[in-house]
């Protein structure tokens, strides 16, 4: 099987409408030749040229997926060989998967060709028994569960893996993030893990099928073949299966994340004023940068420092066009105040990670060397975030759970295609420039001007906002006060969302709703779901306007699921894990 014909068989098999498919063929068999599309990218091949980013992510996904496929095939050519066992031709061609590939080993004893007429009839068993397998390990996932319980009452880590040790859960339903940490608590002997698969629902899935499989099916009856075929290694195979999606969605979630950072639109203005403090706010610092990003002048700021006079000199003196500062920390007085000062300018707010490393080469003290981090992101962001390590920015929440070996290539490969496809818009013509609304987060002056404090929010109440931060929790938002706004992830759709990214990225304008203000907590808990009604009366809903490269709403749960998860919370529910979340920023 060749790799355009793995493509169309696989889950990468729904391509966009108006794909060109005859650039596409060119492009697997490019890419089939050259290893893979890294190379490709470092060549510029124009073979990539039609493709949009998202879909090169897609093909070099199923490529990777195909590798494997090749090795599992190739093993298990040997291992029929070697046991002098045979399977007709076109049959591995049949198995998407190397656990199908693997079942193919097992049919290969039990579906002997002495047992058909002829070619056509035993490559149409040996398929139904991989369809057998297939639909095992569905059903397992669907109805099957797991019980956690504490292995080690006395382990050092217990209170951190406590929370997972429940009766039991459905499989189908556990999230990939809840599923690492579960599996991490076994490997470290704090959990303990028991399958319960609904055997007697595959031993009758086997009976309904048995005519299919075959003479030699037949004669061993239902309950011996599942035993052969199927549940000697469903257990193994359906663990296995939940790892791997896990895995999948983790690597995907931080490819996602350091794709939007590299892609995130660049501020264009000819001054900018940058602050940075950290967050025992005993270290802090400015710096004004030109257009290119090189540094005009800078200005380290000590505690005793009049942070407002200091904003305002380099103001009158400099006139900057915009301003830069960290994503907000509400219990950073400092930076609410360096905030304040700026107040009137075009502000974008810029993660703060791996700034050690992002630092180094910058002759300047810690805070305005930070300053000066956060500006040339904000100018030059594929640039400037391709420059630190990957890893080192820490975008996902398990990547303890994520063999190196695995995430750094992965992450390296959306570097190269950020890059190309910087290099593929440069040579577009260009149009004139201007500040670009589109990067830059709106003060309060132009955000809900008629806000001047949380006091004056109410629940219900619509108000646009800039999204400033994205989490596996939700998404924060500016709406022009000193206090950001929390979407919780289950508030950002009807749907339910397995990944923020998906709904929302950094920079987008949103019209929300306000669920519940604690001014004196500094909490505003807001909404992107439509109003109940809103459909029907056709009016235009509260949520996300479409980023640009946004995919819709995965499904809930692992592969082979029904596509539960459509039950979203309940509004007290969300505000709930919101007090959470608030507590926890």
């Amino acid at each position: 099987m060749d790799f355009i014909t793995f493509v169309q068989n696989s889950r990468y098999r729904d391509f966009p409408e108006g794909l060109d498919r005859g650039a596409l063929q060119v492009l697997c068999k490019a890419m089939d030749r050259g290893g893979g599309i890294s190379k490709l990218l470092t060549n510029d091949d124009p073979v990539l040229e039609p493709f949009p980013v998202p879909l090169l992510v897609q093909m070099a996904d199923a490529h990777r997926e195909y590798v494997a496929w090749k090795e599992a095939a190739t093993t298990l050519r040997r291992s029929v060989s070697a046991n002098n066992l045979s399977l007709p031709d076109g049959a591995t061609a049949r198995a998407l998967a190397p656990s199908e590939l693997l079942a193919m080993e097992r049919t290969a004893s039990l579906c002997l060709r002495s047992g058909f007429a002829d070619h056509g009839t035993w490559l149409t068993a040996v398929t139904a028994h991989i369809e057998l397998w297939r639909a095992a390990i569905k059903m397992s996932i669907d109805h099957g569960t797991v019980a956690i319980s504490i292995k080690d009452p006395n382990h050092e880590d217990l209170e951190n893996y406590e929370r997972y040790a429940t009766s039991r859960e459905i499989l189908r339903e556990l999230k990939a993030q809840r599923w690492l940490a579960i599996r991490r608590g076994e490997r470290i002997g704090v959990l303990e893990l028991q399958l319960e698969l609904p055997i007697n629902g595959l031993r009758r899935q086997t009976e309904a099928r048995l005519e299919l499989l075959g003479q030699h099916a037949v004669k061993r009856g239902a309950a011996l073949t599942s035993k052969e075929l199927i549940e000697g290694d469903i257990a193994v195979t359906v663990l296995s299966t939940l790892d791997e999606f896990a895995r999948r969605q983790s690597l995907e979630s931080m490819r996602t994340a350091y794709l939007n950072l590299l892609a995130t639109p660049p501020l264009v203005a000819e001054k900018i004023l940058c602050g940075h403090v950290s967050s025992t706010s005993t270290v802090a610092g400015l710096a004004l940068l030109d257009k290119k990003g090189d540094v005009v002048e800078s200005w380290d700021i000590t505690p005793d420092d009049d942070i407002p006079a200091l904003v305002a000199n380099a103001r009158t003196v400099h006139e900057p066009e915009a301003a830069v500062l960290p994503m907000g920390r509400p219990d950073n007085q400092r930076l609410a105040i360096m905030e304040q000062a700026m107040a009137g300018m075009p502000l974008q707010r810029i993660l703060d990670l791996a700034m050690t490393e992002a630092r180094k080469g910058l002759s300047l003290k810690s805070g305005p060397a930070s300053a000066v981090v956060l500006g040339r992101r904000a100018i030059k962001p594929g640039r400037e975030w391709g420059r630190v390590n990957p890893i080192a920015l820490n975008l996902g929440e398990y990547t303890r759970d994520i063999d190196l070996e695995e995430m750094a290539p992965l992450l390296n490969e959306a570097k190269t295609l950020s890059s190309w496809e910087r290099r593929r818009k440069k040579n577009q013509p260009k149009r004139p420039q201007a500040l670009s609304s589109a990067a830059v987060l709106p003060t309060a002056r132009r955000l809900n001007p008629m806000l001047k404090t949380a006091r004056d929010l109410r629940p219900g109440m619509t108000v646009e906002g800039i999204v400033t931060n994205v989490t596996k929790f939700g998404a924060f938002v500016n709406i022009g006060l000193q206090i950001e706004g929390m979407v919780h992830v289950s508030q950002l759709a009807n749907e339910y969302v397995e990944d923020p990214n998906q709904i929302v990225r950094v920079g987008q304008q949103v019209t929300a709703r306000v669920l519940e203000v604690i001014p004196e907590k500094q909490r505003i808990a807001l909404t992107l779901r439509p109003m109940p009604d809103m459909s029907l009366r056709g009016d235009r809903a509260p949520g996300p306007r479409p980023a640009d490269g946004g995919r819709p709403p995965s499904g809930d749960g692992p592969p082979n699921s029904r596509g539960g998860g459509g039950v979203t919370k309940s509004r007290a529910a969300a505000l709930a894990d919101l007090n959470a979340l608030f507590n926890k920023k």
